[in-house]
């Protein structure tokens, strides 16, 4: 809730200007709870009070942070030791008494307790006033997302996450594809800061039931769905909720001592130590390298330049035992977080103790195979205990799908499920397609055909494009070939609104195969070599083979003996093709062969008056009636007339 960060914001900024103390300071010991707050605000914080603490002699402290007493008395706590969410006691000098506003104390000793007093969320919920400033630990369902944003000055980057609490989970997506979900974290929210939405944005992600929000700053958190104990500090509650700041965050799992026991936990969170080898993927400065249109700015199709502040960091490669011997063995995972990173790609390697939630992998990319686990916490706690050189190559691929996605507008990103889900169906095929395949007409242009049954059962059908896929038509020119090679040049357009797609051009049983990668609403021609062998025997004097796209028949590639020349092409018949081609189907020829014959006839009689009225004027020695151009209107309806009988069908 954004009322949340504007408590703490105005809290952090009366604390800005606070007066000189004048008398003696006090020694004090207080118990309470203590808050984090963003990097920049702590370094104002620090530099506002430095002056302070040498009047009293005092030399300037580190660290900065929120305290509240049970009573809701407020202090800035400035210290060495690094401060976290948590029950704390502070004892140092109160170098501002609070006396109904905000005091400061330079504290000492700092003893933090990050484990909070367990009560029901749902005590919580029915009376937050009860429980306002105090630091708890509820057990629920919470969803968490995660950024990083770049302060105004460019100096600092906060580290920012939103946690929707509620006390039952509800089935809910939170990564469908991570690379796209570090692509919201950067340009969703960059464009949310820009429109002056940005505290509103995350919390808009987060599940219906919602019942309580949580913010944090100031360390790396994950995104995640699941159920948790979640320790944290209230700061507000009414009609629309708690409002509290998040301390750690345990997922709720289960220990297992080996990958070959995820299978038994598919759908579950488990925790697991092992061999890790990945990447960290920074999704802003992976944008930035490939779309720079301005520093610190990406080309985005609506606004131009769009800079972009915010961040969200995709992990991402494969678990392995000792054991691994071949992919199948393989684990992969990925997960979001808010790291702060300056680079695209980091490798990441190392035993690792993960928590996260097992899946299939298609979870991660539609292309993937075998297992996954959805990271929701990680830490490291040792160098790899073994190499594999198939992790290696397994994670080199996983990151460029992971960047691929990061790199793809929604309906590119859609195209990809489709033509993995599309491959995925050929592999699996085993019978040949059925009639409703899509088709060639005669001129070398695929034109697809009604695949449903007489009984309108869509869904048992097997289709030659997947569902929201791109239309693809395709053609391609020939010259004579006489030698055992040549080049077959193919023109592909995607005429759909899905998206890029990738298409696969075969030309033969198998002999030619070629991927091209077709963006919306464009047309790509590509030169394909072929290997076309000679026939052995001297008497053969033409071999066809066909020419596919993504399975649909495109035409018959030919050979001919260089002693059979290609025969010379009729006029007339050219004449005809290249009419009916611009016309379109065959009943609007006809209707334009109709119209273009009544104006035909029409200017035929127009002439046949005409040279009457020329013919009498002569006979007469009348100049008067003598007509200038009766030719024009002669040679005019003949050629008319020609174009009707061109197009009108024979």
């Amino acid at each position: 809730m954004r009322y949340v960060a504007i408590f703490i914001i105005v809290l952090s900024t009366v604390a800005v200007g606070v007066p000189t103390p004048v008398g003696a300071v006090d020694e004090v010991t207080y118990e309470g709870a203590l808050i984090t707050m963003p990097a920049p605000t702590e370094r104002k914080h620090l530099e506002n009070t430095e002056q302070i603490l040498s009047a009293v002699g005092i030399e300037t402290k580190q660290h900065a942070s929120m305290f509240f007493l049970r009573d809701g008395t407020q202090y800035l706590v400035l210290s060495d030791t690094e401060p976290s969410v948590g029950e704390a006691t502070v004892s140092g000098v109160e170098v501002l008494p609070a006396d109904g506003g905000m005091g400061i104390i330079a504290a000492s000793d700092l003893d933090i307790d990050e484990t909070g007093t367990k009560v029901p969320l749902e005590k919580v919920e029915k009376n937050p006033e009860q429980y306002k400033f105090q630091f708890i630990q509820v057990t629920g369902s919470i969803t968490q997302l995660s950024h990083t944003i770049d302060a105004a000055d460019g100096k600092y980057v906060v580290q920012e996450s939103t946690a929707g609490i509620s006390e039952t989970r509800e089935p809910f997506s939170l990564i469908e594809g991570p690379g796209r979900e570090g692509r919201w974290a950067t340009v969703n929210l960059s464009m949310a800061k820009q429109e002056g939405n940005l505290d509103n944005k995350p919390a808009g992600q987060l599940p219906i039931t919602t019942t309580s929000i949580g913010l944090s700053n100031h360390e790396t958190r994950w995104w995640m769905s699941t159920n948790a104990t979640v320790n944290m500090v209230v700061l507000s509650g009414g009609n629309s909720g708690v409002g509290a700041v998040v301390g750690t965050v345990t997922p709720l799992s289960t220990k297992v001592s080996s990958l070959e026991e995820l299978s038994a936990h598919s759908g579950e969170v488990v925790m697991v130590t092992t061999n890790a080898v990945g990447s960290s993927i920074s999704s802003q400065e992976t944008l930035l390298s490939a779309t720079r249109c301005a520093p610190s700015s990406i080309t985005n199709p609506v606004t131009g330049c769009l800079p972009v502040p915010t961040d969200g960091v995709v992990h991402s490669g494969v678990l392995f035992d000792p054991s691994v011997q071949k992919p199948t063995d393989l684990v992969y995972y990925a997960g979001v977080s808010n790291k702060i990173q300056n680079t695209p790609v980091t490798p990441e390697k190392g035993t690792y103790r993960l928590t996260g939630r097992v899946v299939d992998a298609s979870r991660i990319d539609p292309r993937l195979e075998g297992s996954a686990l959805i990271v929701y916490d990680r830490e490291r706690v040792g160098g790899l205990a073994t190499s594999s050189r198939i992790a290696n190559q397994a994670e080199s691929k996983l990151t460029e799908y992971i960047q691929e996605q990061q790199l793809s507008s929604e309906s590119e990103w859609n195209t990809i499920e489709a033509s993995a889900s599309a491959s995925a169906s050929v592999n699996n095929q085993t019978t040949t397609p059925s009639s409703g395949s899509n088709r060639t007409n005669q001129t070398g242009t695929s034109a697809p055909t009604n695949s449903n049954t007489s009984d309108g059962n869509e869904a048992s059908q097997e289709t030659s494009q997947p569902p929201n896929a791109s239309v693809v038509d395709a053609e391609f020119t020939q010259n004579p070939i006489s030698s055992d090679s040549t080049t077959l040049q193919v023109t592909i357009e995607n005429t759909g609104g899905a998206g890029s797609t990738i298409v696969d051009v075969t030309v033969g049983s198998s002999s030619s195969s070629e991927k091209l990668k077709v963006p919306a609403e464009t047309t790509v021609t590509k030169d394909v070599s072929v290997d076309f062998p000679v026939p052995s025997s001297e008497s053969v004097s033409e071999k066809s083979v066909d020419v596919d796209v993504e399975q649909i028949d495109v035409g018959t590639l030919t050979w001919r003996s260089p002693d059979k020349p290609l025969n010379k092409a009729n006029p007339v018949s050219s004449v005809t093709n290249s009419l009916q081609k611009v016309a379109g189907d065959e009943e609007t020829r006809e209707i334009l062969g109709v119209y273009t014959g009544l104006f035909g006839g029409v200017l035929l009689v127009s002439a046949v008056i005409v040279s009457l009225i020329d013919m009498v004027g002569k006979l007469l020695g009348k100049p008067r009636l003598e007509m200038e151009y009766e030719l024009h209107l002669w040679v005019s309806a003949v050629v008319v007339l020609g174009f009707t009988y061109l197009l009108l069908p024979t």
